[in-house]
């Protein structure tokens, strides 16, 4: 789900993304489409449940915490499009 914003001097998409365990891989090939070629142009703000911990202290309980693919590729997504928590 998106929201698409426009003044005289910015658009901005704000969205709201949800990354349900079994289909990140396919969320990404997602993303690259919507990155090159929706939202070449626009700002973009995600916002939503990636359904992944980016660092041990985010974790509470259960199974303890290690970095996997898919965390890499969100860290490296978020440096790449200079995106913060």
């Amino acid at each position: 789900m998106s929201i698409d914003l426009r003044t005289y001097t910015a658009s901005i998409s704000l969205c709201n993304i949800y990354a349900p365990n079994d289909l990140q891989q396919q969320l990404f090939a997602q993303f690259e489409y919507i990155f090159g070629i929706q939202y070449g142009h626009w700002k973009w703000c995600p916002g939503g449940d990636w359904n992944v911990t980016l660092e041990a202290v985010d974790k509470k309980g259960g199974v303890p915490w290690k970095p996997t693919i898919y965390r890499d590729k969100v860290v490296t997504m978020m440096e790449e499009l200079h995106l913060c928590v």
